[in-house]
């Protein structure tokens, strides 16, 4: 009886790790800023995601990632509205000397409370390869911050 309980507990606890080990894979998988990479349900592939930029006082900064120049070009916002609307715009250029320009609205209630709207929403340049584009995130409590993505071909 006691060989039995004993049988048992090791089957519940070896279920218990296995299903806690696969969640926190799980868990890491769709959170992009531990591998580098992620899924964008946008363009339905695996790709390379950057750290996490944000509107740095409004000032224009380039950033390259993976052969793809962003170029953080302005954001639009009236100083000391809460509920007007927010636009940034970005410029995106590829090695085939392509380029585009691409913008994400916020909304007008971004800012009044609570915590994340909308954790990862994508802009993708209309390019086909590679796919780019932006990745942002809807806070609601501090300024709007997004990570760029370049498709891994």
């Amino acid at each position: 009886m006691k060989r039995n309980r004993m049988i048992l507990i090791f089957f519940v606890i070896s279920i218990l790790i296995i299903s806690l080990v696969g969640l926190l894979a799980y868990m890491a998988y769709l959170d992009t800023r531990y591998w580098g990479v992620g899924y964008v349900k946008e363009t339905g592939e695996i790709c390379y995601i950057s750290e996490i930029y944000d509107a740095g006082d409004n000032t224009s900064y380039v950033v390259n990632f993976h052969e793809v120049t962003f170029t953080f070009m302005y954001w639009t916002y009236p100083q000391g509205a809460y509920d007007a609307d927010y636009t940034a715009y970005f410029l995106i250029e590829f090695s085939d000397n392509t380029s585009e320009i691409i913008t994400f609205y916020t909304g007008s209630d971004w800012r009044t409370s609570g915590f994340v709207r909308d954790p990862l929403a994508a802009v993708i340049a209309d390019h086909t390869s590679p796919l780019a584009g932006v990745l942002y995130h809807g806070y609601l409590d501090c300024p709007c911050g997004w990570q760029f993505f370049v498709s891994i071909e």
